[in-house]
């Protein structure tokens, strides 16, 4: 009886809890909302990326550095809840587009008898292709998309218990922090943003130190990829920051990183020039 009492007397703690983490959580993203309301109409073509930031309120992740139409662009992701994100287009550092990440093709392939989607091989630069011909939602349209991908927003009176699954995710990444801070750390050593299109090899490397691999692309051009080097460690984190810099001419024509970084090409040995091989960790 003791024992029954007890698991009782648990469950309704546990049970309160997570009510007030819950609730907590629902204000939370109702003061998100309030927030998105307020700036997001006001973002306007012409903004800085500190503004884009702002909007959202979110830090950006660097996505890619391209030239398209004899253009330069810098493509970043913000988000407002850490798991949708849109992509933000500058030129010359001001905002030229925000889009909704195209989805990666796949095929539809039988395993073990069930359905399942598969993502088709692809290339960092036809993504970002794809990403400077989407639509480009700025004003009134962007907040509309962002109602549309989050659907809690379309309703501020949820129910805490609608939340429940923030509170999880809260614990769960109390538990990984120290994996965190450390991939925090090393997204901010190798960001993408430090990098400009023209720069030398040395220059990147002064900046990012020696790369762990070298190789070639299809048009023969030189790539450089740094960050954490998977052959210094039998395992390493899926999510690593790593960025490829594709030089032309010895200098700095693309950057790709985040979303945008091919892992199964640019962490190939198939590819790699051996004669060039650096392995730092």
């Amino acid at each position: 009886m003791k024992l029954s009492v007890q698991r009782i007397r648990t469950s309704v703690a546990v049970g309160f809890m997570l009510s007030t983490l819950s609730g907590c959580w629902a204000a939370q993203e109702k003061r998100t909302l309030a927030h998105l309301d307020k700036y997001l109409p006001r973002l306007q073509k012409g903004a800085t990326l500190a503004e884009v930031e702002q909007a959202f309120d979110s830090k950006a992740t660097h996505e890619f550095t391209i030239t398209h139409d004899h253009k330069f662009y810098v493509c970043a992701s913000v988000s407002s809840d850490g798991c949708s994100a849109w992509y933000a287009v500058l030129n010359e550092g001001k905002l030229e587009k925000i889009v909704e990440p195209p989805s990666r093709r796949a095929e539809e392939v039988r395993i073990d008898g069930a359905k399942v989607l598969r993502t088709l091989p692809w290339r960092s630069e036809d993504e970002a292709e794809r990403v400077m011909s989407a639509k480009d939602l700025c004003g009134p349209t962007l907040l509309e998309s962002v109602r549309k991908r989050f659907p809690y927003l379309r309703n501020s009176n949820l129910a805490g218990g609608e939340y429940i699954l923030g509170p999880i995710l809260f614990f769960g990444n109390l538990a990984d922090r120290p994996e965190m801070r450390r991939q925090q750390a090393l997204a901010q050593r190798f960001s993408g943003f430090k990098i400009s299109r023209g720069m030398s090899n040395d220059e990147v490397e002064a900046i990012f130190g020696k790369p762990f691999r070298r190789m070639k692309n299809d048009n023969n051009e030189i790539i450089e990829v740094f960050g954490h080097n998977p052959a210094a460690s039998a395992m390493f984190p899926e999510a690593s920051p790593w960025v490829a810099v594709v030089f032309r001419e010895g200098c700095v024509d693309h950057v790709f990183s985040h979303n945008f970084f091919n892992k199964q090409i640019y962490l190939s040995d198939q590819k790699t020039l051996a004669l060039n091989y650096c392995p730092t960790n």
